[in-house]
């Protein structure tokens, strides 16, 4: 990718974000009734988590993704992943069996957030394609014409992506298993700097990161207001594009 696509893309990514931002602070969110069980508390917390863990600064996020790839590539070979899992003697006898379902929980994790990217990728090709500049990329007159000009099952997927990833961190259980499964696993690969590189490491440290900022989300939530939050943010995307296309409509 040329310098000037890294920065319309960084630019697209900063627009977005600021998007996102404004649709999840208390003001608006408070405007939908499915979040009136939830606190201001536990909406500041989600809005951050998508800020921090989900959509982060641009700077940030292509280093992140290399690291994603990583992990991901370890969790698919178990010739790579096992040597890990087996000195994880303490988190087997604490969790038996959960030790495969937590794995699982962590690949369909990255796996997911991987597939919102999706939408990142067709925003910047549109944006390529019709020689919009990284000054303008961010404004949300731009960003409602992009968005609006792409299919609405686009924008459909990635909001089913969106919440099929925040169904699958509604297990404490499984989330704190999944942790201490990081933890034991840098551990390891830490006292073997010849087997396991920095970007492995780095890797690592994403899956463990974004699994302990979950647990630290949902710890604060019921079971049923963690289904109110699915929901919720389902009805405030929806509330979201209806508003982008509208934009973008005045624009045509």
């Amino acid at each position: 990718m040329t310098t000037d696509n890294i920065a319309l893309k960084h630019a697209l990514i900063e627009g977005y974000r600021r998007e996102l931002r404004k649709r999840y602070q208390l003001e608006n969110v408070r405007r939908f009734p499915v979040f009136d069980p939830i606190s201001d508390e536990q909406l500041i917390a989600l809005r951050n988590f998508f800020l921090e863990y989900i959509y982060p600064a641009a700077e940030d996020r292509d280093e992140l993704d290399r690291a994603s790839d990583r992990v991901m590539q370890m969790f698919r070979s178990p010739r790579q992943l096992l040597p890990l899992m087996g000195t994880a003697l303490s988190t087997l006898m604490r969790f038996g069996t959960m030790i495969r379902q937590a794995s699982s929980v962590t690949l369909t994790t990255l796996e997911t957030l991987k597939e919102t990217r999706k939408l990142e990728d067709r925003m910047l090709g549109y944006a390529e394609d019709h020689d919009i500049q990284p000054k303008d990329a961010k404004r949300k007159d731009t960003i409602a014409l992009i968005v609006g000009q792409l299919p609405e099952e686009d924008m459909l997927r990635f909001r089913n992506d969106v919440l099929k990833l925040f169904r699958s961190l509604a297990n404490i259980d499984l989330l704190a298993a999944g942790v201490e499964i990081m933890e034991n696993a840098l551990s390891v690969m830490r006292s073997k700097p010849r087997v396991y590189d920095g970007l492995d490491i780095e890797g690592f440290e994403l899956g463990r990161d974004l699994l302990q900022g979950s647990l630290d989300l949902y710890s604060q939530l019921s079971d049923e207001e963690a289904h109110v939050i699915v929901d919720g943010i389902d009805a405030v995307e929806e509330d979201w594009y209806d508003e982008i296309k509208a934009l973008a409509a005045e624009q045509d």
